[in-house]
C-alpha cells in the first residue's frame, strides 16, 4: 500500500542484530567522541582516559551525560570539559545524590588533590599534560580506591 509505513508490532524481534554493546562498555563511541573533540586541553583527556582504564582492568567507559564517563558497578567518573584552560573530572556515584556515602571518609588522598563537593562527589581538576603527569600516580591510587569502593556497594545492595 502506497504512503502506508510498515510498523513492527512491540512483540516483534529486530530482523537485524544488534550488535551494540552496553552504555558502560563502549571504547568505540569514546574514540569516536575524542576523534571529534575540540578542546585545548585533548591531550590531558587522552592521558586522564588512558590512567583510569589502567587503575583497575574492572572499569569500562562509555558516552554518558554527553562527556567521557567511567564505569564500576556503576557510573562513577564523568570528565567535564566546559572549561577551556583545565580538565575537571567528577567522581560521583551516578546521577543521585547518596547522602549515606562514606566516600570522603573512606578515601585516602594525603596530596588532597580530591575537592569534596559533598559525601559522595569530589572533583579533580589538571591545568596541563605536565600537571597531569606530576600527579599520575597519585591519581591512579584514588581511581583504584574508588573502584574498589563501588565493587564493596555493589556486593552489600
Amino acid at each position: 500500500m502506497v504512503g502506508k509505513m510498515a510498523t513492527r508490532s512491540k512483540n516483534q524481534k529486530r530482523s537485524v542484530p544488534d550488535n551494540r554493546r552496553s552504555e558502560h562498555d563502549d571504547s568505540e563511541s569514546v574514540t569516536a567522541y575524542m576523534s571529534s573533540l575540540d578542546h585545548p586541553l585533548k591531550s590531558v583527556i587522552e592521558e586522564l582516559r588512558q590512567a583510569i582504564l589502567e587503575a583497575d582492568r574492572r572499569i569500562t567507559e562509555g558516552i554518558k551525560w554527553n562527556s567521557a564517563s567511567f564505569y564500576c558497578h556503576g557510573w562513577f567518573a564523568t570528565v567535564n570539559i566546559r572549561e577551556k584552560k583545565r580538565v575537571l573530572l567528577v567522581l560521583h556515584h551516578g546521577a543521585r545524590k547518596r547522602d549515606e556515602a562514606t566516600l570522603s571518609l573512606t578515601i585516602k588522598d594525603p596530596s588532597n588533590l580530591l575537592r569534596w563537593l559533598s559525601k559522595d562527589r569530589a572533583t579533580i581538576t589538571f591545568a596541563s599534560s605536565e600537571d597531569f603527569q606530576s600527579k599520575r600516580g597519585t591519581f591512579q591510587h584514588l581511581i583504584k580506591q574508588w573502584a574498589a569502593y563501588q565493587t564493596h556497594l555493589a556486593t552489600i545492595t
